[in-house]
């Protein structure tokens, strides 16, 4: 349903399974593009971001259709 969700700030964990339950396609963290298929494309995220979680208090949702 969703073509992709961006995360546009940064404070509450949120895990990035259940942000791709949501959309089925990449999540945005900042410049980083998540992809639950492929990994992540390009350099690899800092090791200091730990596992692959996200923070977002706010996520702009794109539909196909928009």
């Amino acid at each position: 349903m969703y073509d992709y969700v961006e995360v546009i700030a940064l404070e509450e964990d949120i895990d990035i399974i259940l942000l791709m339950e949501l959309n089925k396609n990449r999540i945005r963290r900042n410049n980083w593009l998540y992809d639950n298929r492929h990994g992540p494309p390009g350099p690899r995220p800092p090791k200091s971001w730990g596992p692959p979680k996200v923070c977002a208090i706010e996520k702009k949702i794109v539909t196909k259709n928009h």
